[in-house]
């Protein structure tokens, strides 16, 4: 069987770009989606760039090879390292992802800006924070690297007692900026440790790439057989539609829905995982259907 070509796809190392798709509910029947989540080499924070290299053009050599029209780098690691490498040598627009730094620096105040040591490290990041103490000169920005935290969510999150404070670095911040998409999935406990906002850039992200994708042909849905390293796990996005529905948000019936593939080493795990928390939101508590593969 094949799979769908001319999709959108989103690369992450493992979980965390799962709340980036999340964000992007117009996805669900306009384009097929390609999540590919390198889990078995997750964390990537902590890895140099040459380490992570291979591992990221892999990534985005599928999207080529499965005709992307467009793809999302859901991972501020690979972001802050590769975005540029990545725009020059593709030739479907990417969407990057950026902390929100200069929209809690806003707000004033000391913003703490929580990610892995390879974004706090970059010079990308520093870069940042640069501009936005000179774009706001009442705000000092504080980059803060967690090298463990992003592992620890990725083995962790489905444990509703597993204790992740220790891994926070102390300090009372006016905000808090969330520089890993990992770190959504423990939003809440951040917010309570800090006593503050807590911003990520999820909705930013999904604002790109709907304008983006508003100015590119929608795809036919015609099946193409594809060159992939393995066999893709699928799920319709409609289960995720008709969730939606149930909690009383109009969303347009659409007669085609597009589905979502998962690749990467990661693909069974994220699957499961993004039935879980996204469509059925048990947090892991219910047993949900058997996944369904090619």
């Amino acid at each position: 069987m094949g799979i769908i070509t001319g999709g959108v796809g989103f690369f992450d190392s493992g979980l965390g770009g799962l709340n980036v798709l999340d964000a992007c509910p117009f996805l669900h029947s306009s384009f097929p989606v390609y999540y590919y989540g390198d889990n078995q080499n997750a964390p990537y924070g902590n890895k140099t760039k040459e380490e992570l290299a291979p591992l990221v053009f892999s990534a985005f050599d599928c999207f080529a090879k499965l005709n992307a029209c467009a793809a999302v780098v859901a991972c501020n690691t690979v972001t802050a390292l590769f975005i540029d490498e990545l725009r020059a040598r593709y030739p479907f627009p990417v969407v990057g992802t950026e902390p929100a730094v200069l929209t809690a620096a806003r707000r004033g105040g000391e913003v703490l800006v929580l990610a892995t040591n390879a974004t706090v490290n970059s010079a990308r990041m520093r870069a940042l924070a640069t501009r936005a103490e000179k774009s706001f000169l009442d705000c000092t920005v504080r980059l803060c690297g967690c090298g463990a935290l992003a592992g620890e969510i990725e083995r962790h999150v489905l444990d509703e007692k597993y204790d992740f404070t220790p891994f926070f670095p102390k300090g009372r911040p006016s905000s808090v900026v969330l520089g890993c998409t990992h770190y959504a999935y423990v939003k809440k406990e951040i917010a309570d440790f800090y006593g503050c906002e807590v911003v990520d850039g999820a909705e930013g992200i999904a604002n790109r790439l709907l304008s983006l994708l508003k100015t590119l042909p929608k795809p036919t849905g015609k099946e193409a057989l594809s060159y992939l390293p393995q066999k893709p796990s699928v799920f319709p996005s409609f289960f995720t539609d008709e969730k939606r529905l149930e909690k009383g948000r109009k969303i347009k019936k659409f007669r085609w829905h597009f589905p979502l593939y998962f690749l990467g080493s990661g693909g069974l795990q994220n699957l499961n995982f993004h039935k879980r928390m996204f469509v059925f939101k048990t947090n892991g508590k219910k047993v949900v259907k058997k996944s369904q593969k090619f």
